[in-house]
């Protein structure tokens, strides 16, 4: 049998198929990209929930890496509708009974320990106004005393403060409800934003998405019900922890786009799931 010596070539090397949402005419975004153009909700459901997608898939690096800072917080894997599970718990788990001294989860609550006993406050202060301007003054700090106790600022404080140390980033999402201020608990996992729209840390568009209760948003939006009710049932992951259970819940895309500038109208912040647009506002 004889056999044949050649040299290996570039060419002869498969090339791997890589999703790129840019045009490549002009080198423009098409406009399935563009959802904060859609002119109907069919095309803004369709381009928003596509863009969602592709950020997720783009953005799983970032969240395997919590997966191995929440292991190295607690032991435990990070389970997350954004990625596979079983690409996130794939580490071999400590034999059971061995002695541990767990430094990360020692130093973040100690650290959150100390940060809870303090209560900052922003403080209205006057310098040399009048018995008029003191006492708006005094109101003011009544207020915003008043705002962080409704809104459980102080509870939700140590919980940011948790997630920085474990996740890197701690986030506090502030919106209006029953036109009053509500601030929520949000998740760095939940949040996508493209790398390269984000590299000076100021994104022009970013989408949350977020697993939130149908019964909740049924009284959120009651002119959209049979909307919320089409929508498909979702849940945390693919264990079946996640998928065995008595809860109505299903996932959302919000997407928020700056103005462009000061006389733009792209500005634009929908809240479509699977079953269409429940949201579109300026």
């Amino acid at each position: 049998m004889a056999y044949e010596r050649s040299a290996l070539t570039a060419d002869a090397t498969p090339k791997e198929k890589v999703v790129d949402p840019r045009y490549k005419k002009t080198g423009n975004m098409p406009t399935s990209f563009k959802w904060w153009l859609a002119d109907n909700d069919r095309d803004l459901c369709a381009q928003l929930l596509s863009t969602t997608d592709y950020l997720a898939r783009s953005n799983q690096m970032r969240i395997r890496q919590a997966s191995i800072f929440t292991r190295l917080f607690c032991g435990k894997p990070l389970y997350n509708f954004l990625a596979s599970t079983s690409t996130l718990d794939s580490s071999n788990q400590l034999p059971i009974g061995r002695p541990t001294a767990n430094v990360c989860y020692s130093c973040t609550d100690t650290i959150v320990s100390r940060i809870g006993q303090d209560k900052p406050m922003p403080t209205f202060l006057t310098d040399g106004g009048s018995y008029k301007q003191r006492q708006l003054s005094k109101e003011a700090n009544a207020f915003i005393q008043g705002e962080f106790h409704r809104t459980k600022a102080y509870d939700l404080g140590p919980l940011i403060m948790r997630d920085a140390c474990v996740l890197g980033n701690g986030i506090l999402k502030v919106f209006p409800k029953d036109e009053k201020v509500v601030i929520e608990r949000t998740l760095e996992t939940e949040l996508l934003v493209d790398y390269n729209d984000a590299y000076y840390g100021y994104p022009r568009q970013i989408i949350q998405k977020k697993l939130v209760d149908r019964s909740v948003f049924y009284e959120l939006f009651p002119n959209h019900v049979s909307i919320i009710e089409s929508a498909t049932h979702g849940n945390v992951d693919n264990t079946p922890r996640s998928t065995e259970t008595i809860s109505d819940q299903f996932i959302v895309s919000e997407g928020w786009h700056l103005k462009s500038g000061a006389d733009a109208k792209d500005g634009r912040h929908v809240i479509c799931c699977s079953g269409g647009i429940i949201l579109d506002e300026e």
